[in-house]
């Protein structure tokens, strides 16, 4: 597999045998979007909304996660039984979330599942995610090792 650099995009890379891009990721980002750039910037977003509470993608809104999933939902409801087990249930009251927040749910649970499997296959280690994509003095900042 080829060495991940930061904003070359997936399909140029010969990881593709190793992390697949389902058509709903393609439906939000453009294939030159969809670096390992974007794949440690969607995983780290996914450990920060676990401090902070909240889920924010580069570039995408409930209004976008409610037109992905309209066109896409009965694969991102599968892919999620596959790799999860089953679907997993939004930890909010259904009557608080509205259709969009659903949407925005379910998709932002599969993006982040996603985005984490294919950031540990990329690099195995978080230091060479963190190195390669926001540069070497950045571990150092971060305390990783």
């Amino acid at each position: 597999m080829s060495k991940p650099t930061a904003g070359t995009p997936l399909k140029d890379l010969d990881v593709t045998v190793h992390v697949r891009i389902y058509p709903w990721l393609e439906d939000m980002w453009s294939d030159a979007e969809i670096t390992p750039q974007l794949v440690a910037i969607l995983a780290d977003c996914s450990q920060l909304s676990k401090r902070q509470g909240a889920f924010n993608w580069p570039k995408v809104d409930y209004y976008q996660a409610s037109r992905t999933m309209e066109k896409h939902g009965d694969n991102v409801l599968q892919y999620l039984g596959e790799v999860c087990g089953e679907i997993p249930a939004p930890r909010r009251d259904l009557t608080e979330l509205g259709w969009s927040g659903l949407a925005h749910h379910y998709l932002s649970t599969a993006v982040e599942k996603w985005a984490k499997d294919a950031a540990v296959t990329l690099w195995p280690r978080a230091s060479d995610r963190i190195k390669a994509v926001y540069g070497p003095k950045a571990i150092s900042n971060l305390g990783v090792k």
